[in-house]
C-alpha cells in the first residue's frame, strides 16, 4: 500500500452548548492542524498515488476555502439568528449538534472521502491536532 499525506491549518471560531458549565460555552477560537492521508494499493500510471498539487487542491476546496477563518454553532444555539444576518455567512456553520472537535473530524473525513472518490482516491486517515497551548494538545483521528 501507498500513502500520501498532506498537511492544512485552519483558525476556527466556535461555541458549545453544554449540560454543565465550562469555558467552551464562550465564544472562542482554535487552531486546528489537519493531516489527511490517501491510500492506493498501486501507483497510477505517472508512478504516483495522486499528483501532490491535485492532493492539496481537494483539501483547499473541501476545507480551506469553508472552514478556514469560520464559526461554527450549534443549530439550537441563540447567537445563530444574529450570526445568519452577517452579510459574510460562506463560513458559517450551524449544525445540528456541538461543533466539537470530534465532530469535525467525522464531517472532515466525510467530505473529503466525497471528493476523493471522484479521484478515485481512498481515504487512509484524517487527524486533527487542536493547539491548545497551556493545556497540551488534543489529537482526534478518524482512520480506516
Amino acid at each position: 500500500m501507498y500513502k500520501l499525506t498532506t498537511y492544512t491549518e485552519l483558525e476556527i471560531g466556535h461555541r458549545l452548548l453544554t449540560s454543565y458549565a465550562m469555558k467552551c460555552q464562550h465564544i472562542h477560537g482554535h487552531r486546528y492542524e489537519v493531516e489527511i492521508t490517501v491510500a492506493a494499493n498501486k501507483l497510477n500510471e505517472d508512478n504516483m498515488v495522486v499528483d501532490f498539487k491535485k492532493l492539496k487542491e481537494i483539501v483547499k476546496k473541501v476545507l480551506d476555502d469553508k472552514w478556514d477563518h469560520g464559526f461554527a454553532l450549534n443549530e439550537k444555539d441563540p447567537l445563530v439568528p444574529a450570526l445568519s444576518q452577517d452579510i459574510h455567512t460562506e463560513r458559517l456553520h450551524i449544525i445540528d449538534q456541538n461543533p466539537t472537535l470530534e465532530w469535525m473530524v467525522k464531517y472532515w473525513y466525510t467530505e473529503l472521502n466525497k471528493a476523493f472518490i471522484e479521484e478515485k482516491l481512498d481515504i487512509n486517515s484524517v487527524k486533527e491536532f487542536l493547539t491548545v497551548q497551556k493545556e497540551g494538545n488534543r489529537k482526534v483521528e478518524r482512520k480506516v
